[in-house]
């Protein structure tokens, strides 16, 4: 059978691109993908080596849709995935052995991102080392993998893990924007660690290094993150996200909801306006972010004294398993420790110490054991004995 060839490859992929970016523009996001699964089932009895090809690339076409904005279900993701594999078979792509082996890197690169999108995190990580076991070597491939797997790994509460493959990206790199994401993970990956002094230096070495707005952003974020850590003090956070400011966001927001709720005195948390009325800004939408906006809802209404306590409580209930599926660990962290910071305060110490336990499980595993409280806001929680307090 004919030979893919790189060239092959690209070409039929700008080609296949610009189709479907056409049929975005002019039919919208559900008629695209339909066009790629048409597409697909008429290729299904092809044996030409230059259609099978066609077909893979309307199979990851498909797969990347899906990742960037759904329509598929979860038996659709699967058939695709074996698909993509046995064409790849059938056109005799060798794992490892043949120059177009990097497309098996590819096709399990975006399963993983899917698992990602769907909160299925070691599934995520699964696919990546699947990709980098049966597709050829290459410098920008490999390390734009091991930066993946450092986010799945730091997600999943192994930071040592990720600062490993973090550091293995940054090594084989050759691209500036990809190092500076890097930089951005292992940042995340020391200060979540508790090592608060080496993410401050990473840092300030960024702050010379980064020149791209995005990241400059995100490197300020964490400094603020370290700060509040040592000084409780999060004024600067608020300024960042006031109205017009560098960090108006609604991922930011919701953020910056969590952490003045998680911190020991409460009067920082009269400092964010309601939900609803940030909610009511034209230029910016909280319920972007769902998951998020939900749970943080749940904790504003709990603090409702005219709401029976046991309602308040019922509307904590369903965002429990909402807690785990946050993408990012700093989240997960964030919304057990805002919920236990009201039941705290509420003095229903069984449910505290729930919460609490699943806070500084987390904070542990994240430290290797050296800290309970990783966040650096709950100094004054760990001095209590909640299995003492429940009665």
């Amino acid at each position: 059978m004919k030979t893919w060839s790189r060239t092959l490859i690209n070409t039929t992929k700008q080609q296949i691109k610009a189709e479907l970016d056409l049929h975005l523009e002019q039919v919208g996001r559900a008629n695209r993908l339909k066009v790629c699964l048409e597409q697909i089932d008429n290729l299904d009895n092809t044996i030409d080596s230059d259609l099978l090809l066609k077909r893979f690339v309307y199979v990851m076409s498909a797969l990347v849709h899906h990742q960037k904005w759904g329509g598929l279900q979860k038996n659709q993701i699967q058939n695709l995935g074996e698909l993509g594999s046995a064409i790849l078979k059938i056109a005799e792509i060798k794992p490892v052995k043949t120059q177009a082996s990097f497309l098996f890197g590819e096709l399990h690169s975006i399963l993983s991102a899917v698992h990602f999108k769907r909160s299925e995190f070691l599934d995520a990580l699964w696919e990546h080392q699947l990709g980098d076991h049966l597709s050829t070597k290459d410098s920008g491939l490999d390390a734009a993998r091991n930066l993946d797997m450092g986010i799945n790994a730091l997600r999943l509460g192994n930071s040592h893990l990720a600062l490993k493959f973090l550091e293995t990206a940054l090594e084989i790199s050759d691209d500036c924007i990809l190092a500076q994401k890097v930089q951005l993970q292992r940042v995340r990956g020391l200060r979540l660690s508790g090592s608060l002094e080496e993410a401050l230096e990473l840092i300030s070495q960024s702050k010379i290094s980064v020149n791209d707005e995005r990241y400059q952003v995100e490197f300020e974020w964490e400094e603020m993150y370290c700060r509040i850590a040592i000084d409780q003090d999060p004024s600067p956070l608020l300024l960042l996200t006031q109205r017009g400011g560098t960090h108006y966001h609604p991922s930011y927001l919701l953020e910056c909801f969590m952490i003045l709720r998680s911190l020991p005195k409460k009067q920082w948390q009269g400092r964010f306006p309601k939900l609803a009325s940030v909610n009511r800004h034209k230029e910016i939408s909280l319920r972007d972010y769902r998951q998020l906006h939900d749970i943080c809802l749940a904790v504003e209404n709990a603090y409702e004294s005219d709401i029976p306590f046991h309602h308040r409580l019922s509307k904590l209930k369903p965002c429990l398993s909402k807690i785990r599926e946050l993408r990012t660990i700093d989240k997960e962290l964030l919304a057990w420790l805002s919920i236990t910071r009201w039941l705290y305060r509420s003095r229903y110490m069984a449910m505290a110490a729930v919460t609490w336990s699943e806070y500084q499980s987390l904070s542990k595993k994240l430290s290797q054991g050296k800290s309970g409280d990783v966040l650096g806001m709950a100094k004054d929680l760990e001095e209590i004995d909640f299995c003492e307090k429940i009665k």
